[in-house]
Formats: C-alpha cells, sequence, structure tokens
C-alpha cells in the first residue's frame, strides 16, 4: 500500500476514529475491519512499476494530501477525490477552494482520455472536471456574495442550487457541509480585507 507521508501520518492519528464511524455506520458487517497503514510513502513524480511509468501527482485541494496517478501511455487518470462525478464534492478537509480550483486546472492540462473519479462512474469525456469546477466556482461565488452581503450561514444553507448543479446527488447535503465548514474562513477573510 502506497500513500504520501501526509496521508500515512494522518491515518496513525485518525484510523481508529474513522473506523470507528465505519463500524457505526456499516454495523455488524464492518467487524473484521481494521486500519492498515501504507507501507511504502510516494512523493511526486514518476514510478517505474516492473518498467511500466505512471505519474504520481501530489496535489491538497481536497483532503490536503490527494495523490493522483496519471497513466501517459493510456491517458488515464485516477484522480481520487480530487474529482467527483454525479455526486457532489465533500469539501470538509479541503484547505480551500481556491487551492482545489488551481490544482483541477492542471488535471484539466493532462487532457485525459479516461477519468476514475473519486466517486461516480469512469468518464470517457471532461465531465467529472467540469462538473467538480463547477460545483466549487459556485460555492466560492456563493459564499463570496453572501459575506458581502451580511448573510448568515444558516441563509446560504437555505439557498437555490442552480439547475446544473440541482440534480447531482448529495447536492443539498454536501452544501451544508461545504457551508459549516467553510463560511467563518470566508467571514474572517472579509473582515481582514475590509479593515486594511
Amino acid at each position: 500500500i502506497m500513500a504520501l507521508s501526509e496521508t500515512r501520518n494522518l491515518l496513525m492519528k485518525n484510523g481508529d476514529f474513522f473506523l470507528k464511524t465505519v463500524h457505526e455506520r456499516v454495523g455488524i458487517s464492518s467487524e473484521d475491519t481494521v486500519v492498515i497503514l501504507p507501507s511504502v510513502t510516494v512523493e511526486g513524480g514518476v514510478k517505474s512499476f516492473s518498467g511500466y511509468p505512471l505519474k504520481l501527482i501530489r496535489f491538497s485541494g481536497h483532503s490536503g494530501n490527494d495523490l493522483v496517478v496519471y497513466d501517459p501511455l493510456t491517458k488515464i487518470l485516477f484522480a481520487g477525490d480530487m474529482l467527483f462525478w454525479n455526486r457532489a464534492p465533500t469539501t470538509p478537509h479541503s484547505p480551500g477552494i481556491d487551492i482545489w480550483l488551481e490544482e483541477i486546472d492542471r488535471l484539466a492540462e493532462l487532457n485525459p482520455a479516461v477519468i476514475i473519479p473519486g466517486h461516480g462512474p469512469l468518464a470517457h469525456d471532461s465531465g467529472p472536471i467540469e462538473q467538480t469546477r463547477a460545483w466549487l466556482v459556485w460555492l466560492d461565488s456563493l459564499m463570496r456574495e453572501g459575506v458581502a452581503a451580511g448573510r448568515s450561514a444558516n441563509a446560504l444553507i437555505d439557498s437555490d442550487i442552480p439547475e446544473l448543479l440541482s440534480d447531482i446527488p448529495m447536492a443539498k447535503f454536501e452544501l451544508t457541509r461545504s457551508i459549516s465548514h467553510f463560511y467563518r474562513k470566508y467571514e474572517d477573510s472579509w473582515w481582514e480585507n475590509a479593515n486594511r
């Protein structure tokens, strides 16, 4: 099992909590589930697997420690949770939407032929890139405009989701979680800029 060093450290620190959550949600069928730590630490760059090169790309937009794997020969992108497809993105561990959006642009530059997202089916086009970007751009705008207008987090949670995004599964749930996670940071940033 390979992972970024920070991912291994976080699993060492939070693995028992994650396991407890799995047991609570899944019940008896998860009783034999255990946390197995990654045994090999990897970083970004090209790594050869039995002579076959894969590009490992280190990102941070979704969780702070995101490893993406790109096969330059087949142009298949294993995007992990950097991309979601037909499921609203989760943001509770993201260091910032601005960071995530910059990294999505870097993924788009790879021009993959096939995308395997962290959630959702594989895609033979840029759908996961476009949908994840659209969600994050809308979410960012909603919070910036909300802060500027003096709206509360609760008011934003009740916002209408644009038609293009409203049919995505978990949209309302993830909107609530994202506002709860991020809105204070947007308010603090606005306040700092207003008092300069």
